[in-house]
């Protein structure tokens, strides 16, 4: 008697946590397994929310680490005053230039992914804009890989 007072009716479609679909976006509180759309696959909030957080650690550790190489080896690569004993880079300015290039891609890889990752937390929705953003860092790393054998 006092069971359906404390408790509300239960309705199994109700009972489902909303969803969204990772590939096209929609949202759904429906029980399918994938996406009504696209066949894609269903995330709840909780799981978009997890990837968002491992964005996040991969973008810090490319931020840190090529942070921290990029500083160590700038003696190196761009010495200042007289030549010592220490390393000497023996390169061409031009394998110079496409070292940076790639320290400056890969960081810029980080710090999107990092933004990307954070914006995933935030809503518990993929940023579809950073597709293309995060394809063209891609591209453009191998564009600067194959100039760099290129150049040996």
């Amino acid at each position: 008697m006092f069971k359906n007072v404390l408790l509300p009716p239960m309705n199994p479609i109700s009972a489902v946590s909303p969803r969204t679909c990772y590939r096209c976006g929609l949202d759904t509180r429906g029980s399918e397994p994938r996406c009504l759309k696209c066949a894609g696959q269903l995330k709840t909030a909780g799981q978009i929310r997890v990837l968002g957080w491992l964005l996040v650690g991969c973008g810090a550790f490319l931020l840190v680490f090529m942070g921290w190489i990029a500083l160590a080896l700038a003696p190196t690569l761009f010495p200042v005053g007289r030549p010592g004993n220490g390393p000497r880079f023996t390169g061409g300015p031009e394998m110079r230039l496409a070292i940076s290039a790639m320290f400056a891609l890969v960081f810029a890889f980080g710090a999107a992914s990092l933004w990307a990752g954070i914006n995933q937390i935030r809503t518990a929705k993929r940023s579809r804009q950073m597709l293309p953003v995060m394809l063209g860092l891609v591209s453009l790393i191998g564009v600067v890989a194959t100039a760099m054998r290129w150049l040996k």
